[in-house]
């Protein structure tokens, strides 16, 4: 995966990232940097921090990263946070990641108050996870 030559390289990565970002902790706030290039306002100029925020994106997706299987019998636990720029949430069984899941704030949603943000981000985390919690 080279670096992106204008928007729509930058969108190709993200939209390949976005696909394996159920199993990848914190993945929003990995793209932030690429994700900037992409607002109509900004001028497409690919620098060391969106090298630096790729090359990090290319080490995580190469990791190893062991997810739980999910387990329709077993309690599962959501833990989820929210920063003042995006969504955290991890669905847990037996204090093991089952699934991951992030995404930025808005910037409408940026102006939230913090106590704001957490129940938003556990709103966010219901949905997200709703075929594993929906009935329990």
């Amino acid at each position: 995966m080279s670096a992106p030559e204008d928007k729509t390289g930058v969108q190709r990565i993200l939209g390949m990232v976005n696909f394996l970002s159920p199993f990848i902790p914190n993945m929003s706030t990995l793209t932030g940097p690429l994700r900037l290039l992409l607002k109509k306002e900004v001028q497409f100029q690919w620098n060391h921090e969106q090298e630096g925020a790729l090359q990090q994106v290319k080490k995580t997706l190469s990791a190893e990263t062991v997810l739980k299987l999910y387990d329709s019998k077993s309690n599962v636990k959501i833990q989820c946070d929210a920063s003042s720029t995006g969504l955290g949430a991890c669905l847990l069984q037996e204090g093991r990641p089952v699934a991951y899941a992030s995404r930025a704030l808005t910037e409408c949603e940026t102006r939230y108050a913090q106590i704001e943000r957490e129940m938003l981000a556990i709103v966010f985390a219901a949905e997200r996870f709703s075929n594993y919690i929906y009935g329990r």
